[in-house]
């Protein structure tokens, strides 16, 4: 599989991060594209908070003819 381009979630209360080498698979890329596939949100952040739980920080898209996810039908 192909990878697309990179969305960079950083812990907002650090200035920078690098690159560390360690991965984690899971299946976030598939739970991104289903909330984005509509057209009416983009996810814009992950919020961690040491459970094993994440929560997916969204925005409303207005138009949604501006930002197309691939996924989308249309």
């Amino acid at each position: 599989m192909k990878a697309g381009p990179q969305r960079v979630f950083l812990d907002i209360t650090k200035q920078e991060g690098k690159p560390s080498g360690i991965y984690v698979r899971n299946d976030l890329r598939e739970i991104v594209e289903r909330v984005e596939k509509e057209g009416k949100e983009r996810v814009v952040g992950v919020v961690f908070d040491e459970t094993y739980n994440l929560e997916l920080l969204t925005e409303e898209i207005s138009d949604p003819k501006i930002i197309k996810h691939p996924a989308s039908k249309n």
